[in-house]
């Protein structure tokens, strides 16, 4: 009885331990990538939604880079998730008056798929917006490329790194 509650203790103790010990997501895309130029993803929003019967993602891809209003609607871009390469498009939310370079936001899509997040764009003022985990929800981690742009929606948001903001939990 005494060793079945010393084993019990122990397997308590490895999973407490293990808790804390558990990785800071956020912090651990910083070190990465946090000087990483993200200015080719201007006004371009990308995330992961689901993923093929291959397993491969399939990557949502809003393009506003024309800022026009038929064209923010988003086209999907399937990654193989092996060579690294477009498999292809699902465009039919796209009207066929929408004048966005396709070829390049999947390219980028493929870049995107490199990163390893859930989500990610890049606003008009260079702003980078990132949801690291893979789940529902906003962003939860943000690179200002001002301290300006800074607003009162992020006075909660503690900092990571320079620029980098993470929302509180």
């Amino acid at each position: 009885m005494i060793a079945n509650t010393q084993i019990l203790i122990l397997f308590l103790a490895v999973l407490l331990n293990a808790g804390c010990n558990k990785p800071d997501y956020h912090k651990v895309f910083v070190e990465k990538y946090g000087d990483e130029n993200f200015d080719e993803f201007v006004n371009r929003s990308f995330f992961i939604r689901t993923s093929d019967r291959e397993g491969n993602p399939i990557i949502y891809v809003f393009d506003e880079t024309e800022q026009q209003a038929p064209c923010s609607m988003y086209f999907g871009v399937i990654v193989d998730r092996e060579t690294r390469t477009v498999k292809s498009t699902i465009d039919d939310h796209l009207p066929d008056s929408c004048n966005i370079n396709k070829e390049a936001s999947a390219e980028l899509a493929v870049k995107f798929s490199t990163y390893g997040i859930n989500r990610l764009t890049v606003d008009s003022n260079m702003n980078v917006f990132v949801m690291v985990k893979f789940k529902e929800g906003p962003e939860d981690l943000v690179r200002f490329s001002d301290m300006k742009y800074k607003t009162e929606a992020y006075k909660d948001w503690k900092q990571v790194k320079g620029n980098w903001y993470e929302k509180k939990e």
